[in-house]
């Protein structure tokens, strides 16, 4: 097994992780990922294309843990197609394997802008983290 996971998200707990870990082990694939609760809109050219079913959209985090064979082959796939993705799980779910979801965690946040940063300087300095981590 390899689990993979994003050193921008600093606030992934213990529990997350053995989750992810399990369903892994249990069905080859898995991911850490949360139901989109905004409306979401594919845009070209600052024009609204369609709107997407909200229930069917997840936001996806890490960890990603898969079957080592599985994840080599499909690195291997994408050197030789030369296949662009965001995420490893792109990868297995075009070689066709099935990738399992495990509910992530809203306070796993992905630490990309200075909003981001300020959000989790607040939250480290509220001593929230601490609190929330025992009890997931």
């Amino acid at each position: 097994m390899v689990l993979i996971h994003d050193g921008v998200r600093p606030l992934v707990t213990r529990q997350l992780l053995e989750a992810t870990w399990q369903a892994a082990r249990r069905t080859g694939a898995a991911i850490a990922a949360v139901p989109a609760t905004d409306t979401v809109k594919r845009v070209s050219e600052q024009r609204v294309m369609e709107t997407l079913p909200r229930e069917e959209i997840w936001l996806v985090q890490t960890p990603q843990v898969f079957r080592c064979d599985t994840l080599l082959a499909a690195y291997r796939e994408a050197r030789r197609c030369g296949w662009t993705v965001t995420d490893d799980a792109s990868l297995v779910e075009r070689m066709g394997f099935p990738v399992s979801v495990v509910p992530g965690s809203r306070t796993n946040l992905k630490i990309t802008t200075r909003e981001d940063l300020a959000w989790l300087r607040w939250y480290l300095d509220t001593g929230r983290f601490a609190n929330d981590s025992r009890s997931e």
